[in-house]
């Protein structure tokens, strides 16, 4: 979890890029799909200073470290079981099967207890972008980040009239969801973000037993 905290941390500024790149709409903000990353860098900086590359940072953490401290836990309890299980040598194919296992279980354990978080990370850092003015009566996807479902509609507290927008707390962004999609609104998109999240972590766990296994035997 404290390794996780400093790599969200010093990875902040690209994450926030990333997510504003994936939310934007092309044919509304067409001009801005051929900017570099140094120059939306700088575009940022110029206009609200250097800490806003950093917007964002507190749910991103907040999804990050949970997520490494359950993921990690749950690892490690399904490595006992397994050990425990066994009375011999594990056999290389044996190992990287278990391992599947764990990394795909505890990866959706992980997934679905983070999912809100996830949620609120992704509507902080794409409702604080400069939006160009919607009809009223229009409603436009911007971005299905990791299955967090990111949105703008008619009259949202996030667009105005004149396209600017409205930065908003983690709490008050929580307390719209709820307010305006209920509970189940902070699990938006949680089976599309496990049917990411699960084969990632069980193919990097694996990966990663698997190597350490052909080291140490050499």
């Amino acid at each position: 979890a404290s390794a996780r905290f400093v790599a969200s941390l010093s990875t902040a500024p690209f994450e926030l890029l990333r997510t504003q790149q994936a939310a934007r709409v092309a044919t509304s903000q067409a001009g801005h799909n051929n900017i570099g990353m140094i120059a939306e860098f700088r575009n940022m900086i110029r206009s609200d200073g250097f800490l806003s590359l950093f917007r964002g940072v507190y749910p991103t953490l907040l999804r990050d470290v949970p997520f490494s401290a359950v993921y990690w836990v749950s690892i490690e309890t399904m490595r006992d079981f397994w050990r425990n299980r066994r009375s011999g040598a594990t056999s290389a194919w044996e190992q990287a099967g278990q391992a599947l296992v764990n990394g795909c279980v505890s990866g959706t354990i992980a997934a679905a207890v983070t999912t809100p978080l996830d949620v609120l990370k992704t509507r902080s850092q794409v409702g604080t972008q400069t939006l160009p003015p919607i009809n009223a009566n229009e409603t436009t996807i911007q971005c299905d980040h990791a299955g967090a479902l990111a949105y703008r509609s008619g009259g949202s507290q996030t667009s105005s009239a004149s396209g600017t927008t409205t930065s908003q707390s983690t709490l008050q962004i929580a307390r719209s969801i709820v307010e305006e999609e209920g509970i189940t609104g902070l699990w938006r998109g949680n089976t599309a973000r496990i049917l990411k999240v699960a084969p990632a972590c069980a193919i990097m766990i694996s990966s990663y037993e698997i190597g350490k296994r052909i080291l140490i035997s050499e």
